[in-house]
């Protein structure tokens, strides 16, 4: 088994890097800090390093993240998490590392690494890793099992989504046995400012529709800058459109210095292969891409549409 593999690479590296993607979410961050923390806890004697720029609502609660030099990189293992496309890996000095291990639950863009372990019926990787540390009986401490829960709760659509089985509140519940304190998460994860309040007004008044089912904004850089909230920030709030009646695909189209990021997301459609096809990627269910001009704006909503037709 892969994962058999990734346990004997551990145990044999003195070593490790933890790398993750670009623009990091709650799983990603999750997945970095806590196995970080599971293979600290349970080989006291290892250097690991998590690499990157983390999810900064959770380093106070959490952890920070690690700063680490090309050398020590050139003699680790590096174990990248959550993300199946090399452009998306946030550090690209992954590729200095003697060996990449990849871990994902993406379906697969491109091969890359020595060895991999996916499966892409995980709702989140840091559904693989608490796996992982059940299986290998790893121990934790607070701060990895707060890392861990936080990423099986976002990705997991604070347990909303079809993949979410008795499973994934069997491992939650090692988690709070080892010290995740739910209550603090939520607080953090629903806690608001005024001016996301604004924010999510702004949206509620500036959405589009059309008759097959898709609702979605387009928010340009000025609207963003007015509105004191970035691309990347604005365009993970995708779900503020979620569930409205009828309209069974959403998105969100936020302007940054690097073009449009496009973040979509459905109820039972497959998107998969849109996003893929401006560049992307992500689950069937939720995915995204970076659109390089507005003038494809169109093209993406186009292909969303035929989707949504071919689901009526």
């Amino acid at each position: 088994m892969s994962h058999s593999l990734l346990f004997d690479l551990i145990k044999k590296y003195d070593n490790i890097t933890i790398f993750g993607h670009v623009f990091p979410d709650g799983d990603c961050y999750g997945s970095q800090i806590g196995l970080k923390d599971a293979i600290k806890a349970t080989f006291p004697q290892k250097q690991v390093f998590a690499i990157g720029s983390g999810f900064v609502p959770f380093k106070q609660l959490i952890s920070e993240m690690d700063q680490v030099s090309d050398e020590l990189i050139a003699v680790s293992l590096a174990i990248v998490v959550d993300v199946g496309d090399v452009p998306r890996i946030e550090d690209q000095r992954f590729k200095m590392a003697q060996c990449v291990f990849k871990i994902d639950h993406h379906i697969p863009v491109y091969d890359f690494g020595h060895h991999a372990w996916i499966d892409t019926d995980a709702l989140a990787v840091s559904l693989m890793i608490a796996r992982f540390v059940r299986l290998y009986h790893m121990k934790l401490t607070p701060m990895g099992a707060n890392a861990l829960a936080l990423g099986l709760i976002t990705d997991s659509g604070r347990f909303l989504f079809g993949q979410v089985t008795g499973e994934t509140f069997s491992l939650m519940s090692d988690l709070i046995g080892f010290g995740a304190t739910l209550p603090d998460i939520y607080r953090i994860l629903y806690e608001k400012t005024f001016e996301q309040m604004a924010f999510q007004s702004y949206v509620y008044q500036h959405y589009e529709t059309n008759d097959a089912g898709l609702i979605y904004v387009i928010l340009t850089s000025d609207e963003l800058k007015n509105l004191g909230i970035t691309a990347e920030r604005a365009s993970s709030k995708v779900n503020l459109l979620a569930k409205v009646k009828n309209y069974h695909i959403w998105t969100f189209f936020a302007e940054s210095a690097e073009g449009y990021r496009c973040e979509i997301r459905s109820d039972g459609i497959d998107i998969q292969a849109v996003a893929s096809k401006f560049g992307g990627g992500g689950h069937q269910q939720a995915s995204g891409c970076l659109l390089k001009s507005k003038t494809l704006i169109p093209n993406v909503i186009d292909e969303l549409v035929i989707k949504l037709r071919e689901h009526a």
